[in-house]
């Protein structure tokens, strides 16, 4: 039997991983705003990338397990709706992938009761084409429990 707190400690990791770790070489260079509002309803930006392919902000969603973008001027719109995204915490885009932690705490709209508290996942998606290229179970790389 595999701990909870284990899961949540890897999980935790990859995040940290993807969000500390960011590469600035492709960045934009040009005046940007200090500030950029945008609306969309019950969507608390938890992750957020730049993406210099699409020259805009990702932002990940808990309530709802999708990524949106938002431009400089504040226009936000659905980028991945995928079936497999339950809650995204976090995102890193490297080149034209962007690399989702996908998890489950009963928050999600796309929570059920087989992945609350049971799913900790690393999702790539292509963001050309928006299909998901690689699935990785984080929690089948825990030990198993004595």
């Amino acid at each position: 039997m595999k701990k909870p707190w284990m899961t949540g400690t890897l999980l935790m990791a990859a995040t940290c991983w993807l969000t500390a770790c960011e590469d600035h070489r492709n960045s934009p260079n040009a005046n940007s705003p200090e500030r950029i509002n945008f609306v969309s309803e019950r969507l608390y930006p938890e992750g957020i990338a730049y993406s210099s392919q699409l020259a805009k902000f990702l932002v990940t969603s808990i309530p709802f397990g999708k990524i949106g973008t938002v431009d400089t001027d504040g226009r936000y719109a659905d980028l991945l709706t995928a079936p497999e995204l339950i809650a995204a915490i976090g995102m890193k885009v490297a080149g034209d992938r962007v690399f989702v932690c996908n998890s489950d705490q009963g928050r999600s709209v796309r929570s059920t009761p087989a992945t609350t508290r049971q799913t900790a996942e690393l999702l790539v998606f292509n963001l050309r084409t928006g299909a998901l290229e690689r699935r990785t179970n984080l929690d089948a790389l825990l030990p198993a429990a004595e």
